[in-house]
This record gives structure tokens, sequence and C-alpha cells, in this order.
């Protein structure tokens, strides 16, 4: 805690913004973590999806 030239605390009028400041960040982590997972989901899809054309057309000997 910081202490102002007039002996105030700095953060002193802050207190009620402490849960809106808490829940706020939450928001930006989640955020970032949902934009994270699906981009690597996406990403995992595309990549399956690439040889199933070529397993359509494979010819396996009996």
């Amino acid at each position: 805690m910081s202490i102002d030239q007039d002996g105030q605390s700095i953060d002193a009028g802050l207190a009620g913004y402490r849960i809106r400041i808490c829940v706020g960040f939450g928001g930006i982590i989640a955020s970032y973590i949902a934009c994270t997972c699906s981009i690597l989901f996406v990403t995992d899809l595309y990549l399956f999806t690439i040889p199933i054309p070529m397993l359509w057309a494979a010819q396996l000997p009996r």
C-alpha cells in the first residue's frame, strides 16, 4: 500500500473495484484459453481431414 503526500492511501478509493478487476482478469484469461483451444481444435480437425480422400480412394488388396 502506497501513501501519497497527504498521508492517505493511494488505493483507498478503489476498494469497490476489486471484484470488477478480478472478474476482468478472469474474463481475459478465460477468453485467452478459449481462443487457444479453439485454434488448436480447428487446426487438428483440418489436419485430420487432409488424408481422408486418400483413404477413400485406396484400393486395399484382399
